[in-house]
């Protein structure tokens, strides 16, 4: 296995981590409101005021497990970029990537989520490619003051990479019934979209630049 397919495995596994630790949170908060939902139901027959009482007050207890989901959310990616490259740097793989340029260039991916989740929140199913879009271009911005090049081919492959998650996204929702819950296509949306445009970034991270034309002086300059 080159340098090249160990980067992109590095940053595959990171990014499956991070959404793998972010759906199981989800998962676990989720199973813990539906839990107090069940507890309000079997009480409701024989104490409607107190289940009520009871149901709400652990509402409000659960909601800040609700409100952390978020916050694991929008720092996991970027967390796994981050430790995938200096992973990957510390290896050996990426010999043409000092510390100097990983800091200040990793910086950027650390508000590509947020942008995400932000215009997601107004309207998932309308303004999700737009966040996207913003986000494919914050990552292409980091490449460039990681390399100091810029990736070729790296936007299009990544807008190409969230057009297939969000298309999957959409199949699965549509696929689904009404009552049953969203967890399921939102996961697989994550570990899609999270997992290709790692593997995307750490390839472009760790694809040398293109050589440098040669340069022949004009043969009228040429030293007597």
């Amino acid at each position: 296995m080159n340098a090249l397919s160990k980067v992109v495995l590095t940053f595959l596994l990171a990014a499956f981590v991070s959404s793998w630790a972010y759906n199981s949170y989800s998962n676990w908060v989720e199973s813990l409101y539906s839990a107090n939902s069940t507890r309000h139901l079997q009480m409701e027959s024989y104490n409607p005021s107190g289940a009520y009482q009871m149901w709400y007050t652990e509402n409000i207890r659960l909601t800040k497990y609700a409100d952390r989901q978020w916050f694991i959310l929008c720092l996991g990616f970027p967390l796994a970029l981050t430790l995938a490259t200096f992973v990957s740097m510390g290896a050996g793989w990426l010999p043409g990537l000092s510390f100097q340029k990983a800091l200040p260039a990793l910086l950027p991916t650390y508000f590509a989520p947020a942008i995400v989740f932000f215009v997601s929140a107004i309207s998932r199913m309308l303004l999700l490619p737009i966040g996207m879009i913003f986000a494919a271009f914050v990552l292409v911005s980091s490449m460039k003051l990681a390399t100091s090049r810029k990736p070729e081919g790296l936007l299009r492959n990544l807008l190409i990479a969230g057009t297939g998650a969000i298309v999957l996204l959409f199949f699965l929702f549509s696929r689904q019934k009404s009552t049953v819950s969203d967890a399921g296509p939102a996961n697989a949306f994550l570990y899609v979209v999270e997992g290709s445009w790692a593997a995307l970034y750490g390839r472009s991270l760790a694809t040398p630049a293109p050589p440098a034309p040669l340069k022949v002086a004009p043969s009228g300059l040429q030293a007597r």
